[in-house]
C-alpha cells in the first residue's frame, strides 16, 4: 500500500519505520524541503539500527497514495491540510493521530468524500534529532472510524494490524480519545510545569494535586458519555507513570525546546467541554494558565 507520513516529528517518523519494515512504499511530506529524507531509527524490539531514506514533498507520490497519515501537532493540523489536500486522491483514506482533541470537523470540511479514520497510540518513541529516531517504548495504537469505512477497508485494516500491532479498533474511537486526553492532561502540563520526567510525579507531594485533577476530568467525561470513577483514572495514569517512568513527555520537550505545546487541545479542550456542560474545572483551569505563561516566558 503506497503511504503519505504528513509530519516527520516522533510519532510520524516512527510509523514511517513501521511502516517501511512491513514493505510499504513510503513517502514523507515535511517541512523540510530536501527531496530525500534520511532516517536513522534504533528499533526497540530487535535493539538494531536502521537506515531509511524516504522521498520528500513528492506530490506525484503523494497523489499516489492510498493512506495519508497526518502526524502532526493539533495547532498545525489546518496548515498541514491546506499544504497537501490539492494532491490527495478522493479514494485515499486519511487517518490522523495526534494528542488532545477538537480537529474532526475541521477535517471532515477539508475531506468532505474521503474515508476518515482516527488514532490514538501509547507508543512512545524520541527524535534525538531530525534524521534519528530512538523507539523507546512499545504501546498499543487503536483506531476507529469517524467516517463510514470504504470498501477496501479489510485491505486498510490488514495493513496497519500487521505494521503498527499491536492495535485495536473501536467502534467509538472517542472513548479512546477521552482516555489519552485524561492522561495527557494530568502527564503532560505536569511535567512540563515542574520539568522532570514522567515518573517524578509518583513522588507524594503530587498526590493531592493529581486527585484534583482527575475528579475534575473523569466529572467532564462521565457527563460527556464516557464515564469514569476518580479512583479508576487516577490508578490507569499511576501505571502509566510507571511504565514511562524514564520518559519526558512530549510537552515537557515542546518547553524545554521553546515550541509552541498542544496544551489547548488537551487541557483546552476539557476546560471548553466543562463549560459547555456547566462545569467547574479550575485545577485544570489554573495548569491551562500556567503552561499558556510558560510558553510566552520560553
Amino acid at each position: 500500500m503506497n503511504i503519505t507520513l504528513v509530519g516527520a516529528g516522533a510519532i510520524g517518523s516512527l510509523f514511517a519505520h513501521l511502516f517501511a519494515t512491513a514493505k510499504h512504499p513510503v513517502h514523507i511530506w515535511s517541512r523540510d524541503q530536501s527531496i530525500d529524507r534520511a532516517l536513522n531509527t534504533l528499533s526497540l524490539q530487535s535493539s538494531s539500527t536502521h537506515h531509511w531514506c524516504f522521498p520528500n514533498r513528492r506530490p506525484d507520490l503523494l497523489t499516489e497514495s492510498q493512506l495519508v497519515v497526518y502526524c502532526v501537532k493539533a495547532f498545525q493540523l489546518e496548515q498541514a491540510i491546506k499544504d497537501t489536500k490539492a494532491y490527495i486522491s478522493p479514494e485515499a483514506t486519511i487517518m490522523v493521530c495526534h494528542n488532545g482533541m477538537g480537529t474532526q470537523p475541521l477535517v471532515q470540511q477539508h475531506f468532505p468524500t474521503n474515508a476518515i479514520l482516527y488514532a490514538s497510540t501509547t507508543q512512545a518513541a524520541l527524535l534525538i534529532d531530525k534524521n534519528t529516531m530512538t523507539h523507546t517504548g512499545i504501546g498499543t495504537t487503536t483506531f476507529g472510524w469517524i467516517t463510514p469505512p470504504p470498501i477496501y477497508a479489510h485491505v486498510l485494516i490488514q495493513t496497519l494490524n500487521n505494521a503498527l500491532a499491536p492495535t485495536l479498533w473501536l467502534d467509538d474511537i472517542h472513548e479512546a480519545l477521552w482516555k489519552k486526553l485524561a492522561i495527557n492532561c494530568i502527564i503532560n502540563p505536569l511535567t512540563a510545569l515542574h520539568n522532570c520526567q514522567n515518573g517524578d510525579l509518583l513522588q507524594s507531594h503530587y498526590s493531592s494535586i493529581i486527585h484534583q485533577l482527575c475528579a475534575e476530568i473523569a466529572e467532564v467525561m462521565t457527563a460527556s458519555g464516557y464515564p469514569i470513577q476518580t479512583a479508576a483514572l487516577e490508578n490507569q495514569i499511576k501505571n502509566i507513570m510507571i511504565a514511562t517512568a524514564n520518559n519526558y513527555s512530549s510537552m515537557h520537550q515542546d518547553i524545554t525546546h521553546h515550541r509552541s505545546t498542544e496544551i489547548a487541545f488537551i487541557t483546552g479542550y476539557l476546560c471548553q467541554q466543562a463549560k459547555q456542560l456547566n462545569l467547574l474545572v479550575p485545577q485544570n483551569e489554573h495548569l491551562l494558565t500556567q503552561i499558556h505563561q510558560l510558553e510566552m516566558n520560553s
